[in-house]
């Protein structure tokens, strides 16, 4: 009958140490690459609505679900919301969909 010793915790902690030192550096780099984002703030919101705005441009004809001059009498001024992103118009038009249809 053979016994099976299995090892010490010193044995291992030694043995993580390499995955713990990475992990460590991982978080550093994370935590500075958010420092730098949040000390220059106003360029990180900046390069946030230019990606916004462009990605809704190349993404524009999947985003229009009606032709931008469909004409809706009884949803005319309604504000922002699910149905109308940007509202509509006095025409009853969707603002989003004539929006994306500028680009």
């Amino acid at each position: 009958m053979t016994v099976r010793i299995e090892p010490g915790l010193h044995q291992s902690k030694q043995a993580h140490a390499p995955l713990r030192r990475a992990l460590r550096r991982a978080r550093t780099r994370q935590r500075r690459g958010l420092m730098w984002a949040l000390q220059r703030l106003n360029l990180t919101v900046g390069a946030l609505l230019i990606g916004t705005l462009l990605l809704t441009a190349l993404f524009a004809p999947l985003l229009a679900v009606a032709p931008p001059d469909a004409i809706a009498p009884a949803s005319r001024f309604q504000p922002p919301g699910l149905a109308h992103p940007f509202g509509t118009d006095g025409l009853g038009r969707d603002l989003f969909n004539a929006w994306c249809e500028i680009r």
